[in-house]
């Protein structure tokens, strides 16, 4: 394997659809190319082959794309790394059922300098079954090492954000922040006339007095950095375009937390 620190570990799983010698040449071929590399990936639900296309990404997103939840931005089965990378970044956490070990592992891959690219070849074949140890990990769980890791990697380098999405999802990030990252939140954007129209949501649980009350105002007339609390795909393109028309610049004006 290549020196390279940053290489993604390949995990030999029964399921693999090719010999680990073949696999093994290919991680030799791409592990000089960046700091982590991910594999296409055919997968078998409920005894299916598809084509999983968790990795079709641009190549300059599955770092910034690190916050949302789909978890990591290329799929474990598919991860390889040199040894010593591995054990650099400090193994899997084996605190047993219900703790997203690959989660916890990719955030703690990016602090310390790791990054991602995909190796746009199907390497192996992976099963997913109903039974999977995945499924016994709670949302909950999942969304408060998200936000922690937002506020730890990414709000930071921002004075204030907007989050966009003035629905159920933007409020819930504003309540799951920390006083001081929920400090830095100038408003919510929205699209919605009626949001709008309110002009202002009012954290009601709050133990501060007055009760913050944090703008809400239309797209075109919020300030960027955004952390987007919209999903992609579900507006027939209609926020894709919003987006676009704004010519941010991903990972510095915005950022998907959906």
């Amino acid at each position: 394997m290549s020196k390279c620190p940053h290489t993604f570990l390949l995990r030999i799983l029964p399921s693999l659809h090719r010999s680990r010698d073949s696999l093994l040449d290919l991680c030799q071929k791409w592990a000089g190319h960046a700091c982590g590399a991910c594999s296409w990936t055919q997968f078998c639900p409920v005894g299916l082959r598809v084509r999983h296309s968790v990795t079709l990404l641009c190549r300059g997103c599955y770092s910034c794309r690190a916050f949302t939840s789909h978890g990591p931005t290329v799929i474990m089965p598919t991860w390889f790394c040199s040894r010593a990378w591995f054990s650099h970044v400090g193994l899997f956490d084996e605190g047993g059922q219900g703790v997203p070990e690959d989660l916890l592992f990719f955030y703690d891959h990016l602090r310390k300098g790791g990054g991602v690219v995909r190796v746009d070849q199907s390497l192996l074949l992976y099963r997913y079954h109903p039974r999977a140890a995945t499924h016994s990990i709670l949302e909950t769980t999942i969304w408060s090492h998200r936000v922690r890791f937002l506020e730890e990697w990414a709000l930071p380098r921002w004075a204030t954000f907007t989050i966009w999405n003035a629905g159920r999802q933007g409020r819930r990030l504003y309540r799951s922040l920390t006083p001081g990252a929920r400090a830095k939140v100038v408003a919510f954007c929205d699209v919605d006339e009626n949001k709008i129209k309110k002009g202002f949501y009012c954290y009601e649980d709050s133990k501060e007095r007055p009760k913050p009350r944090v703008p809400i105002v239309h797209f075109r007339d919020a300030r960027p950095p955004f952390v987007i609390c919209v999903k992609l795909d579900l507006t027939e393109g209609a926020f894709e375009d919003n987006l676009q028309s704004l010519n941010l610049r991903e990972g510095r004006d915005f950022l998907h937390f959906s």
